[in-house]
């Protein structure tokens, strides 16, 4: 953050800090061997500083990095997910208007930056680009009991609803808070699969687990039950992401067909991002996680997506 005038980019930086980062990033990669077991993704070895797994959607097995790491941070942009369900569930104005995208606006002194100018972008388009002018102008339509509501519909109100219920947040404060920047905010690896495999299954997903030889660590999953136009939102969105949005170095031709949000956040100099998604978007089969802590989602975590995706046979 910068004092007086902050700068918010997320997800979308400024091309300065990438090459560092980049730089940082590219010493802490480390080789990524999968095997295919029994029809299953499995993870034989990741960097400590590039997380990935795998949740097989049919048989509810999440694979993770050795030692059974469970890593978790600030959301970021992640949260607009959760922000479009709020929108379109509540039938707000952000469902269906349109905003032009400068790269840039300000409220209460707060700058909110994208990496480019996107110009006129609807709501799925705002979450493919992750455009932080459309939703730092549309969040104010939002109140905090709707958006602790879209929190809790996808299991993510145990934290929240505290901060929600006793703060009562303004202007770029509820801003921030909604893109997933403050530190009241903190998610882990399930519940980032839980919330993309409830996308990619439009809420029939019942709930997964992590083996670690002896017991098991289960997540259930509970239907949300958005009207199915919202569902088409996020999905689309989503696709939008990996062909021409945040994550289009992801998969340039096209070839898994995956949906993905990318999501930033930054601690002082340092930057740690998120990438999740599930695959082939027409029939989703698999969702992952990618979480580096080392990078912005551009740098780091698309790349090390990109790596480990395309190192293997997928069935």
């Amino acid at each position: 953050m910068v004092s007086a005038e902050k700068m918010i980019c997320e997800d979308e930086f400024p091309m300065n800090f990438l090459h560092s980062t980049g730089r940082r990033q590219f010493l802490h990669s480390l080789l990524a061997l999968f095997l295919l077991a029994r029809g299953k993704a499995c993870v034989a070895e990741t960097s400590p500083h590039d997380l990935f797994y795998v949740l097989d959607l049919r048989s509810g097995d999440v694979v993770a990095p050795c030692g059974n790491y469970i890593a978790s941070g600030a959301p970021g942009s992640l949260l607009k997910l959760v922000l479009t369900s709020a929108f379109c569930e509540g039938r707000l104005p952000a469902a269906h208007d349109a905003v032009i995208c400068n790269g840039k606006t300000y409220v209460d002194g707060t700058r909110y930056s994208c990496r480019s100018v996107h110009g006129k972008v609807n709501l799925p388009l705002a979450l493919g680009y992750s455009c932080n002018v459309f939703f730092a102008k549309m969040i104010p339509q939002l109140s905090q009991a709707a958006f602790a509501t879209a929190l809790e519909r996808f299991g993510l109100a145990t934290a929240y609803l505290t901060a929600l219920e006793h703060n009562n947040f303004r202007g770029s404060e509820y801003i921030d808070f909604c893109l997933g920047l403050r530190k009241e905010i903190i998610l882990d690896v399930f519940d980032v699969l839980n919330m993309v495999a409830l996308i990619a299954t439009k809420g029939e997903m019942e709930g997964f687990s992590l083996h670690n030889g002896k017991s098991a660590t289960l997540r259930k999953c509970r239907n949300p039950n958005f009207e199915p136009a919202t569902w088409a939102v996020l999905q689309e969105g989503m696709q939008l992401a990996s062909r021409r949005g945040t994550a289009h170095n992801l998969d340039i031709h096209n070839k898994m067909h995956l949906a993905v949000k990318t999501g930033t956040t930054q601690q002082g100099q340092d930057f740690k991002s998120w990438l999740a998604g599930y695959f082939p978007w027409e029939a989703p089969k698999f969702a992952f996680c990618v979480r580096a802590e080392t990078g912005t989602s551009y740098d780091a975590a698309v790349p090390t997506a990109r790596r480990l995706l395309f190192s293997k046979t997928w069935s």
